[in-house]
């Protein structure tokens, strides 16, 4: 159960993770980050808290900042597209830049590959239930997952906020693919950009197979 302590100490921290996204969004509207710091305290008090720790610090520290800004951009007159593009730069700049350093040195070895395919399932399962899908597979070189619920997409929508979540879609690519030529990630579609899973994809190759025919999405 969560404590009105507790959600007090986790808005806190998510208010001060929204002041690195107004930047970040490369768009220098003057005035947007208290727009969408008031819009950011609002939706907090309208959306839904998940059961689990984990995804109410998604909530907090990317999902509510993500619909925040989004909604902020299109009520400044910016187009949808142009909203999303600046959610995506903010991404890039506070998740991609983290993230695809420590992907690219763990996969340099044959362990740190494996850790990399055998530790992603871990993840998946530790944000279950607000993530549903089914495995296709979980073995040591490939973990394969349909994801047929998104927590970040569901929530977004709940907040007007739906077309943002092409920011996350684009956020896993942007991590994984090309990072190194034995470690291959690959997905044809996603719940927010309008395909009916998202089919996630981490194998480990050899270097002498031939690409990757499927579509990326």
């Amino acid at each position: 159960m969560l404590t009105s302590a507790a959600r007090w100490l986790l808005l806190q921290t998510g208010r001060t993770s929204l002041w690195m996204w107004g930047p970040a969004c490369g768009t220098s509207t003057e005035g947007l980050r208290a727009d969408a710091q008031r819009r950011y305290d609002r939706m907090a008090d309208e959306v839904p808290w998940p059961d689990e720790q984990v995804n109410r610090a998604l909530l907090v520290w990317v999902v509510l900042p993500m619909a925040a800004l989004y909604t902020a951009l299109r009520e400044r007159g910016r187009t949808e597209q142009e909203a999303v593009d600046a959610v995506t730069r903010a991404v890039d700049v506070l998740l991609v830049s983290a993230e695809r350093p420590v992907v690219g040195l763990l996969s340099r070895t044959g362990p740190g590959r494996r850790f990399l395919v055998q530790g992603t399932p871990i993840a998946v399962d530790v944000l279950s239930p607000a993530f549903g899908g089914t495995w296709v597979e979980r073995s040591g070189n490939r973990m394969a997952v349909d994801v047929t619920r998104c927590y970040i997409l569901d929530t977004l929508r709940l907040l007007g906020a739906a077309p943002a979540t092409a920011a996350m879609c684009a956020h896993d690519r942007a991590s994984y693919a090309g990072v190194c030529p034995k470690l291959r990630f690959s997905r044809t579609g996603t719940l927010g950009t309008g395909a009916d899973r998202c089919d996630f994809c981490l194998e480990i190759i050899d270097t002498n197979a031939g690409p990757d025919t499927r579509r990326a999405a």
